[in-house]
């Protein structure tokens, strides 16, 4: 992946109680990725695609502090244009219960039709496919929102926002498909002219088709999405040294469409939208040296985006509105500067997360409801710590270590097989900083992420005995110059 950032940020005061700030930002993404879905050292399913990406984006604030209102009012672009490329060879499954529903149909007893579907599924077991498909995408945000505090009286403050957003966005895709493999020869089922010669013949007609349903023609579909996300709270400053506040936000991620692999359609689907609540503690001991802080939230999403699998072509899928979840949680953070030398901080969270329901549509043939299981990646508990050392001269060292609860990394009926159990990552970081004559600083730093050289799985699917392991230990260096 090559990625090129060139960020603007510009602010000036217009006086005492307003400043405005512009920022602005470009990214150039390249993304090449490939991999290996068969798991042996035969190609028989490769993925390989390449991701190109432009983004532009410009924010304008006006902030303004008074003595009992303070806040800002800004607006928000954005711009991307996105091209992927996907070149695949992958083996779909042969659907061995259609060929045999469709041979009944055709007059076949029952049992011969088992027979005979189960024959050709020794001859062919999958069906093997070179897939090619360009799917460009443009999207286009603009956004007005606001955020502010107003001082009822010395201690109690009302919080309040907005945003509001407007998208655009457009999404393509033109498929081509190819069959690789080799057909079963009829005349190796029966002689010509026989039934059962015409039933292996028909049988590869079919599943040149089902080949040729997951091409099509370039097309695209245009969408447009409008949300207003409002916000509200309250904070209370029980002494200079103590705060505490609650917050209602409304949450949102726009809609789309998706394309489906198996018959080459583009599927439009909704926004999906959650309600946060939050209560907050902040507070400083020690004559400032200690700071303890936490939170409490839950969430409730409508709408919920899934993606669901809509018959048993491992191929035929799309993204639906078809979810409904919650979650909840804490967070508990505290920092200690020890002295001008030694400081420390350490936190822990513990989060659960619970899929409610799935509604999904007439006919599809995944069979198993979410509801009840968590969500893949969603540790229960997290906990880190690490501690500072400031030396004379502009030396630095840190030593820092995080810990994560057992995730699942899917899903599903079978969500078991995908659970990777706890792991713990050390890191470290030494460095030297200086100025530069009053105009700037610049730093040199030597960084080793997982010190200890920790193994531990990312993902797993037990059935299919395959794992992608973590990053092992990692020995860098940076540079930085700030003027």
């Amino acid at each position: 992946m090559d990625s090129d950032i060139a960020t603007l940020n510009l602010s000036y005061r217009l006086s005492d109680t307003l400043t405005l700030t512009n920022v602005a930002s470009w990214n150039r993404l390249k993304q090449h990725a490939s991999q290996d879905g068969d798991g042996t050292a035969v190609d028989s399913q490769v993925v390989d695609n390449r991701t190109k990406a432009d983004t532009y984006t410009e924010e304008l604030r006006l902030n303004y502090q008074g003595e009992r209102l303070s806040g800002l009012i800004g607006g928000w672009y954005y711009n991307r244009d996105l091209t992927l490329d996907a070149n695949s060879q992958v083996n779909v499954t042969t659907p061995l219960t259609t060929i045999t529903n469709l041979l009944r149909s055709a007059g076949f007893p029952t049992a011969t039709a088992s027979a005979i579907s189960a024959a050709y599924g020794q001859a062919l077991p999958v069906i093997p496919v070179a897939y090619q498909s360009q799917q460009p995408e443009h999207v286009e945000t603009a956004a007005l929102f606001g955020d502010g505090r107003y001082r009822l009286t010395d201690r109690l403050w009302l919080l309040a926002g907005f945003r509001y957003d407007h998208e655009q966005n457009r999404y393509g895709a033109g498929t081509t498909t190819r069959f690789t493999g080799t057909y079963p020869d009829p005349a190796s089922f029966g002689a010509v002219g026989t039934p059962l010669y015409s039933a292996i013949t028909a049988i590869n007609k079919g599943v040149a088709g089902i080949v040729a349903q997951a091409a099509s023609a370039a097309s695209s579909t245009g969408r447009t999405f409008d949300a207003f996300l409002p916000k509200a709270g309250v904070s209370m400053e029980w002494t200079p040294d103590l705060i505490t506040a609650f917050t209602v936000q409304r949450g949102y991620r726009s809609g789309g469409s998706s394309q489906n692999p198996a018959h080459a359609t583009l599927v439009p689907y909704d926004p999906e939208y959650s309600w946060n609540y939050e209560g907050s503690v902040r507070s400083t001991w020690l004559d400032g040296a200690l700071g303890v802080n936490a939170n409490a939230f839950y969430t409730d999403w409508s709408d919920q985006q899934v993606t669901v699998f809509l018959s048993d072509n491992t191929y035929d899928y799309n993204t639906i509105n078809a979810g409904k979840s919650h979650l909840y949680g804490f967070e508990l953070e505290a920092t200690h500067k020890i002295s001008p030398v030694v400081d420390w901080y350490a936190s822990v969270g513990y989060e659960r997360t619970k899929f409610d329901e799935l509604n999904l549509p007439a006919g599809t043939s995944t069979t198993f409801n979410l509801a009840g299981e968590e969500f893949p990646y969603a540790p229960r508990w997290t906990a880190a710590a690490g501690v500072n050392l400031h030396f004379g001269g502009g030396y630095s060292a840190n030593l820092n270590a995080n810990w994560r609860d057992a995730v699942y990394t899917s899903v599903g009926s079978n969500q078991a097989q995908y659970r990777v159990g706890d792991r713990t990552l050390v890191n470290t970081r030494v460095g030297y900083e200086a100025d530069m004559a009053g105009v700037g600083s610049w730093g040199a730093y030597l960084f080793v992420s997982n010190l200890l050289d920790e193994r531990y799985k990312q993902y797993v699917y037990t059935a299919q005995n395959r794992a992608i392991l973590g990053a092992p230990r990692t020995i860098g260096g940076t540079v930085e110059v700030h003027w």
